[in-house]
């Protein structure tokens, strides 16, 4: 088994101005993103 990594963009539901591109390790059986502490401030 080999590791899927991509590009994903986040952006802000409050503010769509707010933007976030990261490499994501896609693990296709899960039910939500787990995101860094550091990227999800930058999104609030």
């Amino acid at each position: 088994m080999g590791k899927v990594i991509e590009k994903v963009k986040f952006t802000s539901l409050f503010d769509s101005t707010k933007t976030r591109e990261v490499e994501a390790v896609i693990d296709t059986g899960a039910m939500m993103p787990v995101l860094p502490r550091n990227v999800i401030e930058e999104l609030d």
